[in-house]
């Protein structure tokens, strides 16, 4: 059995406009991903694999002025996370791939977590650092996932990465844990992107998707899990987040890497 490396252009629906104020750089709409299809591999092709989504989790508040907002992060290298997504993906891949994982330097990365200027060329940038962080590992594509955003519906704000997000009036209280990150395919040779895909925890449907409140994997949490001011979120965000990144796993890989 072959792999077929399958890019769908997600609905206008599904792109996340992103806010002026967002906690982090603007991420591609899902509207903007493209779509490809590379020649069918055989069994002596290479996939690289990398994940930078689990090195940091993000407090976001949203209040009723932008005096109220805020916006904090605390690291989570000890859960593992990029550990897990590599997991998944060599899983998936593995039966027609041979799956090798792509080491970087920790702040490889961080360039894209920065606040950025107006025109700031996210794709590019990322390009960029693909094609530096795979030099030592020459392989047929590249897969690499990366942080995602969404805007909050029904306000100027945004959320970014992992993180737990708290309303505050006029909207209402409550709590989001979210998981959010896309996935991106790149030939090994010329560093095209083929295509990306946002994580979802569910098949997209245009009736429903105007409705949610952020555009990727979340889940309405109590109160009670938000963690003290400056401390680590306990277990159970921990293992709550982990879920929502596998899920998103779950439902997103078929959908941009697919068996036939």
């Amino acid at each position: 059995m072959r792999l077929t490396i399958v890019f769908l252009a997600m609905s206008a629906l599904m792109g996340a406009a992103h806010a002026q104020q967002a906690p982090k750089p603007k991420a591609p709409s899902a509207s903007q991903q493209q779509s490809g299809k590379p020649s069918p591999p055989d069994r002596a092709k290479c996939i690289g694999v990398a994940s930078a989504i689990g090195d940091a989790f993000y407090l976001r508040k949203i209040g009723i002025t932008v005096f109220n907002n805020e916006n904090d992060h605390v690291p989570i290298e000890s859960w593992q996370i990029d550990n897990l997504v590599i997991n998944k993906l060599s899983s998936f891949l593995s039966k027609n791939w041979v799956v090798r994982r792509i080491s970087y330097p920790k702040e490889a990365f961080g360039v894209l977590d920065a606040d950025h200027p107006l025109f700031f060329n996210y794709e590019e940038e990322l390009r960029g650092i693909v094609r530096g962080i795979t030099s030592s590992t020459p392989c047929d594509h590249h897969v690499v996932v990366v942080k995602g955003a969404s805007s909050y519906k029904g306000t100027n704000q945004s959320v970014y990465g992992l993180g737990m997000l708290e309303l505050g009036a006029p909207f209402r209280t409550g709590e989001f844990i979210y998981a959010l990150y896309s996935i991106r395919v790149y030939d090994g040779h010329n560093f095209t992107l083929l295509g990306r895909r946002d994580a979802v925890i569910e098949e997209p449907n245009v009736l429903t998707a105007w409705m949610q409140p952020i555009h990727g994997p979340h889940l309405v949490v109590d109160t009670s899990w938000r963690p003290d001011a400056g401390a680590a979120p306990g277990p159970m965000v921990r293992d709550g987040i982990r879920s929502l990144v596998e899920k998103g796993l779950d439902v997103t890989m078929p959908m941009i890497l697919s068996t036939d």
